[in-house]
């Protein structure tokens, strides 16, 4: 599987409008320009105009508030950044350079079957592993009592 950058031979040419994180599976937004596959699925106003292509990027429902945050990783106020999946804290961060981070991420499906991603800032991400973890191993005994 190549991206479309790659297809196109544009690859080494294309930047993510999301994020600053270089190299990566790029996909066309709506307007022409390239978003990483991996930024489009962890902002939540992001979404796949035909989900079965995984193309265009829609990055028009996208909030100014969102846009107007900086970087915790990278501390660039460019792209699109998201804030610590714990509750009230308001640190910031690329989905891109989350990953290049480390920091620890989370993917649940919710009632209804809509998924919830989350990425935990570093204050946040040990206790949100730990409970991670836990709910896991949960499952796993009540399945081997089963």
């Amino acid at each position: 599987w190549f991206c479309n950058a790659c297809q196109c031979g544009v690859y080494s040419r294309k930047q993510c409008i999301l994020c600053p994180v270089p190299g990566g599976a790029l996909k066309p937004t709506e307007d022409g320009r390239w978003a990483h596959v991996h930024c489009a699925l962890w902002i939540p106003e992001i979404y796949f105009k035909d989900a079965e292509k995984v193309e265009p990027v829609v990055i028009d429902n996208v909030p100014k508030e969102r846009i107007k945050l900086r970087c915790f990783v990278c501390e660039s106020f460019n792209g699109v950044s998201i804030q610590c999946g714990k509750g009230a804290c308001k640190t910031a961060f690329h989905p891109g350079c989350a990953k290049e981070a480390g920091l620890f991420s989370e993917t649940s499906v919710e009632k209804g079957g809509n998924t919830a991603r989350k990425f935990y800032c570093i204050k946040h991400g040990s206790a949100a592993r730990d409970l991670y973890e836990r709910k896991r191993m949960a499952e796993h005994e009540k399945w081997l009592k089963s």
